[in-house]
């Protein structure tokens, strides 16, 4: 990730401030909302990725652990190619108002 920038996380996470951006009581409501929403969006993506079905079951592909491990990146990374061509060509999660 570049330096100085942030993802946004659940509470799980927040053990890395200055990585990790988390919904907190302190914060003004608006940016509250808009966590909110990216985390919805986020979850679009999850589920997208589910559809496919490689999250539900275990990896078995490869031979040993480092092989299996690149198999399922390679995986991870052609179905976001797949789901990032489906978002460019007319169906996105949802656009963001902020």
């Amino acid at each position: 990730m570049p330096e100085g920038k942030r993802v946004i996380a659940d509470g799980g996470l927040a053990g890395e401030a200055t990585k990790i951006t988390i919904a907190t009581k302190s914060q003004p409501k608006e940016l509250k909302d808009y966590i909110k929403l990216a985390k919805a969006r986020q979850e679009t993506l999850h589920t997208g990725f589910k559809s496919y079905n490689i999250l539900s079951h275990r990896f078995r592909h490869g031979k040993n652990t480092k092989e299996k491990l690149k198999l399922h990146k390679m995986t991870v990374e052609a179905i976001s190619t797949i789901t990032q061509y489906d978002f460019e060509n007319g169906h996105p999660p949802f656009d963001m108002p902020f």
